[in-house]
Parts: C-alpha cells; structure tokens; sequence
C-alpha cells in the first residue's frame, strides 16, 4: 500500500491548516481504498490495482491545492458584524437611557455611565478574539475539566457572595459589576454541550452522565435563586436531549433515547426541589414563594405595582413622540402619574425594560426597531448554527441560540408587563452580560469558522488487506 499512503502524504502536505490534516487524511483513505477493492474485485492485482487507484486521483500536489481551498477556516464575516454592531448599539442605548434627567428636563451628560461604553468595547473585543483565536475543539477536549472549574468559579462566587438584591444572590466583580446566574447558565450551556459530545457512541452510561450533569448547573440556578436561569437551562438541556434522540448519538435507538429522556425529564425536575428541602427544610415554601411571586400579581402594591407601572407606559405610548406623562397609574402603587414612574425608576427599566424605556423616550417606533434589529440578529445566529456540520459545533451553536433565544422572549414579555420577574435581552445586557453574551456568541461564529476543518468524515476509512 505504499504508493496508496505515499499519494496522501503528499496530498495532506499541501493543506496550511493543520488542524485539517487528520480528518482529510481519513476522508482520502476512505475513498482510495474503496476505489482500490473496486479493482481487485475488477480482476485486478494489488500492485496494479494501486497504480489504477493512484492514476485516477490524479496529481496529489493539484489535489491537495484544492482540498486546501476547501478545508480552511471561513470567518463568518456577516454574523459577525451583525453582532458586533448590535452590541455597539445595546452599549449606546444603554448609557443614553441611563443618563439622568435634571429638573428642567435636560440631559445631565456628566453623570452618565461611561463604563458602558468601555465595557461594550471590550465585549466587541471578546467577540473578535473567541471569534478568530479561540478552536471549538478545546471544549471537547477538556470538556470536564471546564465544567468542574465553571461550577467552582460560579458556585463560589454566587453562592458566597454577598450581594443580595431582590431575593437574588449576585458575585459583585470589581469594576465589572454583577455576575448572575443568568451569565453562569449562558457560560454553562456550551460546556454542557461538550460534555454531551464526550459521550457518543457511550450507550446507557453515557446518557445517565448527560442527566446528571445538568442537575449541578440547574442547582446552582435555583440556589441563587433565579427560577428564570433554571427554566432556559433546563429547555436548552431538553432541546440538546431531543437532538441526540433524534440523532441515535448514544447507540441505543432512537426510540428508547426519547422514551428515557421522557421518564427523565420529570426526575430530574424533582431532584432539585428534594434537595433543597432537605437542605433548607421549613425554609423552602418561603423560597419558592419569592421565585414564583411573578404569577401572583394579585397584590397592586407588590409585584403588580411594577408591572401595572409598564403597562400604563405602553398604554401612553405614542408612535414617533414621547409617551403621556400625565397618565395616572393605580392608585395603590403610591405613585400618581407613570412620569413619576419612569423617573424613579429608570435605572430598573434601563437593566430590565429597555424597550419600554425607550419606546416612552422616543416613541414605539423605536422600540419596535430595536426588537426587531435584536429578532433579525437572533435569527441570523440560527442560521449559521443550523449551517455546521461538526457534531461538537452544532451542539454548542444549538445551546448558545436556545438559551439566547428563550431569554430574549421571556425579556421581552417582561417589557410588555406581561410578567415581573428579570431576564436578559440578547446584545443588550448589563456590564457582566455583554462581556458573556459576546463570549459565546464569539464561540458559536468559531464554530462555523472552523467547520470545514472540524467536520468528521461520513464513514471510517475502509482497509483493504495487505495482498501478498
């Protein structure tokens, strides 16, 4: 076979990427070695069926030059500028809405909050880097060793931490604000995702560890406690579920995949609940009643004063001019007119209702154009998730846009008063949310770079057996 083996040696040698040799190499083997017995069974000898294999390839050197064109990466210029611009625009409204109004009505530019806009550079420089630098492939090779250390860094830093605001549990980092459990779940899913990589082919092990390996994630969510972080992680945990499922990733037939995952999906929601009441006991019913208080809106003076507050806005909302200021609101929230609303709480409705704020500033139209900037970007990720073909890719990709995907939906809502309880709007976060969400983000597009190189071949290389 060595004029076989020398012919894709010197093939491989013309790819730059290196990354790609070992899977084109398997690719070349595949289909000579097939095109090989094909000669054999022809009537053919060995040594003339490797000079008729060799032969139809053609020159090795022109060959590799246009596998080398294919097999490289393919920045994903479009995505990537999208999102780049999307998040230059979430920093800027961000710090405008946040710069507070003098009695007069005037802008007081001096007391906005300038770290926006550092922190949207960054974030845009975190996206380049995990963009063009950062190789998928690592989250797959030290998949566990990056799940145990985002658990520790996370669980410590949240659930030792000792800013409380609402009921929740925030790690305040210097200078950079605060870590939530929302950007734990959003860093968590990709390496989740790995993880579920690691075990193809694993059988019935191999789908218990993927159970039990959302369970900490899901923990530490319900810890903080953020019910809405436990709600998107535990739908992207079933969506990568279905995926393998429907993909037979675990060898054990599709059927029995989605019937365990079924008869799972009701365990693992009670394993949380039972822990905690083991953990904290009589204290439980007091926790759950603060995560759930959003479907409870009964009371006008709790969580309804927040939300009846957002619905007037909407209602006073004009399309291209400012919102009614004189508008009353309930008299049971203790404010009287929804322009006392916005005024005290602005800097809520900058982090949590953006486009309410900026609807009732400018006019709904702007609002509008915002959401469906943030849609259009949302749907462009999905579209170059659903283009990789690499299995670790897709599942990260997959992970990455359902997590933002649902957390934009439920934000939304929340800006339309149709719910009081927080969450995170894609390209549009707070300091910590944007450094995370261009992160991933960033790691979703290095996916799609890199596919091409990443993709495993269709079939194992088939061998034929030495001829004497």
């Amino acid at each position: 076979m060595e004029q076989i083996q020398q012919w894709i040696e010197i093939a491989a040698a013309q790819l730059r990427c290196r990354k790609a040799v070992p899977g084109v190499q398997c690719e070349l083997e595949s289909h000579l070695y097939e095109q090989y017995n094909a000669f054999l069974e022809q009537g053919c000898t060995a040594a003339e069926a490797q000079r008729k294999t060799v032969e139809s390839m053609g020159d090795p050197v022109l060959a590799g030059g246009a596998l080398d064109r294919i097999h490289r990466p393919r920045p994903a210029w479009g995505p990537f500028c999208a999102a780049a611009a999307l998040l230059l625009m979430g920093g800027i409204l961000r710090w405008w809405q946040g710069i507070p109004l003098a009695a007069d009505g005037t802008l007081l530019w001096h007391e906005g909050s300038w770290q926006t806009l550092f922190v949207t550079e960054i974030s845009i420089l975190v996206l380049a880097l995990v963009h063009f630098c950062m190789d998928v492939s690592l989250l797959s090779r030290w998949a566990w060793q990056i799940y145990l250390g985002l658990l520790v860094f996370s669980g410590c830093g949240i659930l030792l931490g000792d800013t409380i605001i609402n009921g929740r549990r925030y790690w305040a980092l210097p200078f950079f604000g605060l870590y939530s459990a929302f950007d734990f779940a959003l860093l968590f899913a990709p390496v989740y995702a790995a993880v579920v990589y690691r075990q193809r082919g694993r059988g019935w092990r191999g789908f218990c560890i993927c159970c039990a390996a959302l369970l900490p994630g899901l923990m530490l969510c319900l810890y903080a406690p953020q019910i809405v972080a436990v709600i998107l992680l535990a739908v992207t945990g079933l969506v990568l579920g279905v995926l393998c499922c429907r993909n037979d990733w675990f060898c054990i037939g599709k059927r029995h995949s989605l019937c365990a995952l079924c008869l799972t999906v009701p365990a693992m929601l009670a394993v949380p609940l039972l822990v905690l009441l083991r953990c904290f006991g009589a204290g439980l019913p007091v926790m759950l009643a603060r995560m759930f208080y959003v479907f409870r809106i009964d009371d006008p003076a709790g969580a309804d004063y927040w939300l009846n507050g957002l619905q007037r806005m909407w209602d006073g909302m004009h399309w291209f001019s400012p919102g009614d200021a004189a508008l009353l609101l309930s008299e049971q929230t203790g404010l009287l007119r929804v322009e006392e609303f916005v005024g005290q709480g602005a800097s809520a409705l900058c982090a949590d209702s953006l486009p309410a704020l900026l609807g009732w500033r400018l006019g709904a139209f702007w609002a509008f154009a915002v959401v469906a900037a943030i849609a259009g970007g949302m749907l462009w990720l999905w579209h170059t998730a659903n283009q990789i073909r690499s299995s670790i890719g897709r599942l990260c990709a997959v992970s990455v846009c359902t997590l933002l995907s649902g957390s934009g939906l439920l934000y939304l809502c929340g800006s339309f008063g149709w719910h009081g309880n927080s969450s995170m709007l894609p390209f549009f976060g707070s300091s910590v949310d944007m450094i995370v969400q261009a992160a991933v983000i960033g790691l979703l597009l290095s996916a799609f770079r890199l596919d091409t190189v990443l993709h495993e071949p269709s079939a194992a290389p088939r061998r034929a057996p030495d001829a004497a």
